[in-house]
């Protein structure tokens, strides 16, 4: 099919996320580039399931999850698999976020606090369930 490519393989994406896990920050590069396109077809199908009045673009949702990302230091990534539901977690929580009436943007980043802390709070809950350190 044309245009169609499978995305990232299984077992190079999970070799970057443990070699990022371990602190390589250049795996951490690597895997940007290696999920991108998945990263904004997950962001898309999510964004499709938003009412037509959303204001935050693919990929801005998408530097959102970076974002987030990069602040995890205590997950102990399992596979592909772990880093996607972790992912679509972030950009389910992000979305929300962008529901609530009154939030501060800034060239579409969030400025809450409350908005912060509750992420992090997800994302901690998500480390006990998905394999914390």
């Amino acid at each position: 099919m044309p245009g169609f490519s499978e995305g990232p393989s299984k077992v190079e994406v999970t070799q970057l996320l443990k070699a990022w896990g371990t602190g390589d920050d250049k795996a951490l590069e690597q895997l940007t580039l290696v999920v991108e396109n998945e990263l904004c077809r997950l962001a898309r199908c999510c964004m499709a399931a938003e009412w037509p009045g959303q204001t935050i673009q693919i990929t801005a949702l998408v530097n959102e999850v970076y974002l987030c990302l990069v602040d995890i230091n205590a997950l102990d990534w399992q596979d592909r698999a772990h880093f996607f539901v972790i992912t679509a977690c972030l950009v389910r929580s992000i979305l929300t976020d962008f529901r609530v009436p009154g939030i501060i943007r800034s060239k579409g980043r969030v400025r809450s606090k409350f908005l912060s802390t509750k992420r992090s709070s997800l994302l901690s809950k998500m480390g006990r369930r998905y394999g914390a350190r």
